[in-house]
């Protein structure tokens, strides 16, 4: 039985869908070896079914936006002074992503294949040396995951894994424990809670993910990390509430922020800079934060009563060492 590619897609956008089509026209001279399985939040053209074996479509796309399942990102603009904040992202993807992977496992079950190989749609292929090395690997594990040495425990992109191997959470997806998974961690990162459930129950081995490329494999061609930050958070060394702009495009932007009733023109940020500035000398003074980038508005928050505000704190303050 041949091991079984599965790839998951959201191409909302014609780069997105070329980034797609490379990939699986990449894959092409492996069909021989492998089969693939295209999972999918939108609808494809007809012309991509001539390049995969199997196609699984969840119309779902679920965001957690709550904030207690958002990822949490760091900044430190000086030496053991940290900014923690849970809005640099527009929520957390995984429940998405799960909702195009346990079906696909399932199907994949029911049509005998023991070796799956996951990666994201915007992969290209040269060789697939990387992904032989792991079908061997997983004889003697369940689980083949990637990390940075210098970065996240685990890459989500890209794992290969066994069927009878997978974690009991990828066995049937319950909404109510899955949301359990976050409660109380921190930081929230999708992949941290990946990895955590891999290493209490399987067994796996972990590869740097900086030795793929000259196996043959690209990953990752598109960079969805946000290239600008306009985030709120709270400072208990004064108790205020303050602002981070900070711009790491190439383009110039400008900020404002509208705190209960003030206006508060941050003004422009320049590429491949930040400004930290106060905007309520009393935290708990907050109702509501209005920011606008380019006059569009990227965030709202509205603050309810104490309990809204003390669980803003939690994850969007500053932590010194």
């Amino acid at each position: 039985m041949k091991d079984l590619i599965l790839i998951t897609s959201y191409c909302p956008d014609s780069e997105k869908k070329e980034m797609l089509f490379e990939f699986l026209k990449s894959l092409q001279k492996f069909r021989n070896e492998y089969d693939i399985f295209l999972s999918s939040h939108l609808p494809i053209d007809n012309f991509y079914f001539n390049y995969v074996d199997y196609f699984y479509y969840d119309k779902n796309n679920t965001i957690l936006d709550d904030i207690e399942y958002r990822q949490n990102s760091w900044f430190s603009p000086e030496n053991n002074y940290i900014i923690w904040s849970s809005y640099t992202h527009i929520g957390n993807t995984i429940s998405a992503i799960w909702d195009m992977i346990i079906p696909s496992i399932s199907m994949a079950k029911s049509l005998n294949y023991r070796k799956i190989h996951y990666v994201e749609y915007d992969s290209l292929v040269t060789d697939l040396k990387e992904i032989k090395e792991n079908s061997d690997l997983l004889e003697d594990n369940d689980y083949v995951i990637y990390s940075n040495p210098n970065g996240l425990k685990m890459i989500g992109a890209l794992m290969s894994f066994r069927v009878d191997g997978i974690i009991k959470e990828w066995e049937k997806k319950d909404e109510e424990e899955f949301k359990k998974l976050y409660i109380g961690k921190y930081p929230k990162f999708p992949e941290n809670i990946m990895f955590n459930l891999i290493e209490g129950q399987r067994k796996y081995v972990k590869k740097d993910i900086n030795n793929v490329t000259k196996n043959g494999l690209t990953i990752s061609r598109i960079n969805t990390n946000r290239e600008y930050w306009n985030v709120p958070f709270f400072d208990p060394n004064d108790s205020k509430l303050k602002f981070l702009s900070r711009n790491m495009s190439n383009k110039e932007f400008n900020v404002k922020i509208f705190v209960n009733d003030n206006f508060i023109n941050i003004g422009n940020v320049k590429p491949n800079s930040w400004k930290i500035v106060d905007i309520l000398n009393n935290f708990y003074d907050t109702k509501k934060i209005l920011v606008l980038v380019d006059n569009i508005k990227t965030l709202e928050l509205n603050f309810k009563d104490e309990k809204d505000k003390n669980v803003f704190i939690t994850f969007n303050s500053v932590k010194r060492k």
